[in-house]
């Protein structure tokens, strides 16, 4: 009997002799990947915040694909500008972290639907190497644990920040540990008071373009800067400090170099004078701008950023993104 033949019950032994006995042909593995914004100003590559954008990744069993390839369906208008083929970066993080024979892979059918806006700043790609690590970690039949998820991630990502609240949630903090090549990752509860508002312009920016601005070093001065407006950071979300958060969100070693490509991100800040705002700040290296407030001046802060964004001839899009404490979920039905 040819492969393309085997009766689906014969394809599901076959895949559990690999070691995918989790997922089976009459269920479905589902992986929800919050989006998360990441540096909040002078963190930059440290810290960032898992927000209620998502992106959900079901993988089922199916005969295998006649080009021997992953079977990749979009849904929703973001997930369909994604390419259906190997060069998904999805199914490129599978292939990668798959651990044994690639052949099973060709059963796999992965449909994908996002809320996440591709190349903006929000974490995209991040959301899609964490679904493909819990997936394959799923598919093999290995504990789910998102401490070993996180540590993969980072190694694959590179920036680990975004990875770190998407696994997490909440508000994420990352670095080197002591023990070489091992990241440490913390989470801090983001403070009910203060909501995230963000300006995301029509137009994508990869992270690779904008960090291509970034000089190879900079001034002590500045340095001493960021560190110490980090510092005020942590302690800001950590006491809900409102006083020390307005001093925080500032940065001189990423903003001023990346925002020259964002001409927005002046503007909101124009917008929103004269209204009792945390600060402004990119959402990683852009174009999408994060607005911290207070819950008493929410709406305020929303209202003119959407006067704002009415007068341009390419409107941006206005959201509050409310914060997902949760961070990767992965179940099966």
């Amino acid at each position: 009997m040819s492969q393309e033949e085997q009766p689906e019950a014969e394809l599901a032994e076959s895949l559990e002799s690999v070691g995918t006995e989790q997922v089976g042909t009459n269920r479905v593995l589902t992986i929800r990947v919050p989006a998360s914004t990441a540096n909040l100003g002078p963190a930059f590559d440290s810290v960032a915040v898992a927000v209620r954008l998502y992106l959900t990744v079901t993988i089922a069993i199916q005969p295998p694909d006649k080009r021997g390839h992953i079977n990749i369906i979009t849904e929703g208008k973001i997930a369909k500008q994604l390419p259906i083929d190997n060069t998904n970066f999805l199914a490129k993080v599978i292939q990668k972290l798959w651990p044994q024979d690639p052949a099973p892979l060709s059963c796999l059918k992965v449909t994908i639907e996002s809320d996440i806006p591709i190349a903006s700043g929000l974490g995209s790609s991040a959301a899609a190497t964490v679904a493909g690590a819990a997936g394959v970690l799923a598919l093999c039949g290995q504990p789910l644990h998102k401490g070993s998820i996180f540590f993969q991630c980072a190694e694959l990502e590179g920036y680990a920040s975004n990875v770190c609240a998407s696994v997490f949630g909440g508000f994420a903090l990352c670095g080197p540990s002591a023990t070489p090549e091992d990241f440490l990752a913390r989470k801090i509860i983001w403070p009910h008071n203060w909501h995230l508002i963000a300006t995301i312009p029509p137009y994508q920016l990869p992270s690779k373009k904008t960090r291509q601005l970034l000089p190879a070093s900079v001034s002590h001065k500045d340095a001493v800067f960021n560190v110490q407006r980090t510092a005020l950071l942590i302690e800001a979300v950590a006491a809900e400090d409102t006083e020390s958060m307005r001093a925080a969100l500032r940065d001189k070693l990423h903003e001023p170099f990346q925002a020259k490509l964002i001409p927005e991100f002046t503007e909101v800040k124009k917008a929103l004078q004269g209204c009792d705002v945390l600060g402004s700040v990119l959402s990683g290296g852009g174009p999408s701008i994060i607005t911290v407030v207070e819950s008493e001046y929410k709406d305020e802060a929303i209202e003119r950023l959407t006067r704002w964004s009415d007068s341009q001839k390419q409107p941006c899009q206005i959201m509050e993104l409310p914060i997902d404490d949760e961070g990767l979920v992965v179940t099966c039905e």
